[in-house]
């Protein structure tokens, strides 16, 4: 939500700078979008508890998501002016097939602790690692 009052106040601010106000449009969609499933993941509950949670195997490009993921997160560590770093090693398959939704929230979660807990000024890193490949066979 933060994001979203930001960049709208931002928005607002450079309204004559096109290119600028298209920027920030984007990244208050994609606050939205994620503002939008924390909801949703809240009205889940119930079937979080009983067992009953469905993933989503979908086709995801992992930069997109460490994209908005960065976007999402950002203000939050600008605020806190953190250096912030996403470091993918050996990631040679970036496409790869899960839910989303989830792993967004997972990771949304263990950054957003990263900078509650963090000192002012401090380093927050984020580091995506591509194992061997395996397959699940059924």
């Amino acid at each position: 939500m933060n994001a979203i009052i930001g960049f709208t106040s931002l928005a607002g601010s450079h309204i004559d700078n096109k290119e600028l106000l298209k920027e920030y449009l984007k990244k208050i969609g994609t606050s939205s979008e994620h503002l939008l499933s924390l909801i949703n993941d809240v009205l889940d509950m119930s079937r979080i508890e009983s067992g009953k949670v469905k993933i989503d195997e979908n086709p995801l490009h992992l930069p997109e998501l460490l994209n908005d993921i960065r976007t999402i997160i950002q203000p939050t560590v600008s605020s806190k002016q953190l250096d912030f770093l996403i470091d993918t090693v050996d990631v040679v398959d970036e496409d790869m097939i899960a839910d989303k939704l989830r792993l967004t929230q997972v990771l949304l979660n263990i950054l957003g602790n990263g900078v509650k807990f963090n000192k002012t000024g401090g380093m927050l890193s984020l580091r995506i690692k591509q194992e061997k490949k395996w397959y699940i066979r059924k």
